[in-house]
């Protein structure tokens, strides 16, 4: 029921503003228009606002530091379902689907995502409600009802979202990857969550969700992103004003720092990224050739240069485009010097 962003950027950055030293100047490009400041609040939550008078939008986005990989072992898809019911209501606006209402009515979308070590918040509104959205949206990081009441509507939620992507080749193909790795590494873990992995009684279940939220949604393991045509002046007191009471708490540490991703590999490589134009009247095996792929993998890829070659040539014909750029993700494991498995996706 949520809508996507008009700022899909707001996620990504909100993501790296992690790695913003506090106290950072941000450096940005001679031909950025945009004015930038970064701010620590009172309760150590790192804030980065960004001024666009061009703008006929404002938007803010939230990363919290908890994914999948920090479910319970016996409670997976947990963070999932946290993200789900902080959008059931705060007690400031406790009614089921006013927040959602409210962004609709100011002409806005909004959205989040729950990934492996992160879980992202985002909407965007029209300027001029963007204070009164701001105040409804932080009230998720302080007092978010997650009542029993909501669980089984929303684990039913959860169970059609999984059933939806059992037909997914990319979702498949992360399920197969997260069954071959290192069953002690949290990335081995059932991400999406269904009714099985969230079978309980919903007084236990809201309160083992409860207990994630209060271990991880605190200012120290959060950031904070706030974009509109509002002066840097007025969103940083917009930040101080809606955000400042947002409990403080040291960064959760990385638990499976030291664990392997692969069993038994005398080395490896997660992912290596190639992109590079081409014409669909070239051979496109001896342009990915010039690469030099042996320098990343030592072994025979013809089978793979052939099929992403075919895919190449079908792509380009269906869209009648002369000039496709292709990306080409290589997802290997290595194991006694030799290619053990490879993986090709390409996308156009």
């Amino acid at each position: 029921y949520r809508k996507a962003l008009a700022f899909p950027i707001l996620p990504r950055m909100v993501i790296m503003r992690f790695y913003l030293p506090t106290g950072a100047i941000v450096r940005k490009s001679p031909f950025d228009h945009r004015t930038y400041r970064h701010i620590t609040l009172a309760n150590g939550l790192p804030v980065l606002v960004v001024e666009d008078a061009k703008s006929h939008r404002a938007a803010a986005a939230v990363a919290v530091r908890v994914g999948h990989f920090f479910d319970p072992p016996h409670r997976e898809g947990l963070a999932h379902f946290v993200e789900h019911l902080l959008f059931l209501g705060t007690d400031t606006h406790p009614g089921d689907g006013e927040y959602q209402s409210f962004i609709q009515r100011a002409g806005g979308n909004h959205n989040a995502w729950t990934g492996t070590e992160h879980s992202s918040y985002f909407f965007d509104v029209q300027p001029n409600h963007f204070s009164e959205a701001l105040w409804r949206f932080s009230r998720f990081f302080v007092c978010p009802l997650l009542q029993p009441e909501s669980v089984d509507n929303e684990r039913h939620a959860i169970e059609a979202e999984y059933r939806l992507k059992l037909q997914d080749d990319t979702r498949r193909l992360y399920q197969v990857h997260q069954a071959v790795v290192n069953p002690e590494h949290p990335f081995s873990k059932f991400s999406v969550g269904n009714l099985e992995t969230l079978a309980a009684d919903p007084v236990e279940l809201a309160g083992q969700a409860r207990a994630l939220y209060e271990r991880h949604y605190h200012a120290g393991n959060m950031t904070l992103v706030l974009y509109g045509p509002q002066s840097v002046a007025e969103l940083s007191s917009w930040a101080h004003s809606y955000f400042s009471d947002i409990r403080r708490g040291d960064k959760v540490p990385a638990f499976w720092e030291g664990t392997r991703l692969y069993q038994n590999l005398p080395f490896q490589v997660s992912v290596a990224i190639f992109s590079f134009p081409w014409s669909g009247n070239d051979a496109l095996g001896p342009l990915i050739n010039a690469f030099n792929f042996s320098q990343y993998f030592p072994g025979n890829i013809n089978d793979v240069v052939t099929r992403v070659s075919n895919m190449g040539q079908v792509l380009a014909a269906a869209t009648k485009n002369l000039y496709t750029q292709f990306i080409f993700q290589h997802s290997y494991l290595l194991a006694n010097t030799r290619l053990r498995g490879i993986q090709a996706l390409c996308g156009s």
